[in-house]
C-alpha cells in the first residue's frame, strides 16, 4: 500500500500521455475498419483489443514495436499534414495507410528508412489484430456469421443421396 501512494503523485502524467496513445490507437482501428451501417472498430472497442493482445500475448519484441511503431507512426504524420492523426480528417488518415500499405512512404535519408520499416511492421501488426479483434467479437459472431458449437444442429430429414 505504501508502493502505491508513492506513486500518486505520478499517475496525473503518466494518464494524459496514455491518453493520447489510446486516442491515436482508437482512430487508427477506426480508420481501418470504419462505423458504417455496422459498428466500428471503436464502437467494439477493439483499441483496448489490440492493447490487451499486445500486453498479454504479445513477445517483447512486439510489445518494443508496438511502441516505438506508434510514436513513429503519429510523427511521421505529424511532419507529413502537419496535424496530429486523431485530429485529421477521415480522408487525410486513409491515405496515409494507403501510402504505408503501398511502401510509398517519403524517405530522404537512412534514419527515415528505418523509421519506415518500423511505421510498416507496427501497421501491418496493428491491422492484423485490428481485423482478429473484429472477427472475434461478439457483435460479429452473433450477427454476421453467428456461430455455432460443434456438432451444429441434428437435421433428421436431411437427404444423404
Amino acid at each position: 500500500m505504501a508502493g502505491g501512494v508513492a506513486f500518486l503523485p505520478y499517475l496525473p502524467s503518466c494518464k494524459g500521455t496514455l491518453g493520447q496513445a489510446d486516442m491515436v490507437l482508437a482512430e487508427l482501428a477506426e480508420t481501418i475498419i470504419p462505423e458504417t451501417m455496422t459498428p466500428g472498430s471503436k464502437t467494439l472497442g477493439l483499441h483496448n483489443f489490440i492493447k490487451k493482445m499486445i500486453e498479454d500475448c504479445g513477445d517483447e519484441e512486439q510489445q518494443k514495436l508496438f511502441g516505438r511503431g506508434l510514436v513513429a507512426f503519429e510523427s511521421k504524420f505529424n511532419r507529413l499534414n502537419d496535424i496530429g492523426f486523431e485530429k485529421a480528417e477521415p480522408i487525410m488518415r486513409t491515405e496515409y495507410l494507403k501510402t504505408i500499405e503501398t511502401g510509398k512512404l517519403e524517405v530522404t535519408d537512412e534514419r527515415e528508412m528505418e523509421e519506415k520499416e518500423t511505421i510498416e511492421k507496427f501497421y501491418s501488426l496493428i491491422k492484423r489484430l485490428t481485423i482478429r479483434g473484429y472477427t472475434n467479437s461478439k457483435y460479429y459472431m452473433t450477427e454476421v456469421v453467428p456461430y455455432e458449437l460443434v456438432p451444429g444442429r441434428y437435421n433428421a430429414f436431411y437427404k444423404i443421396a
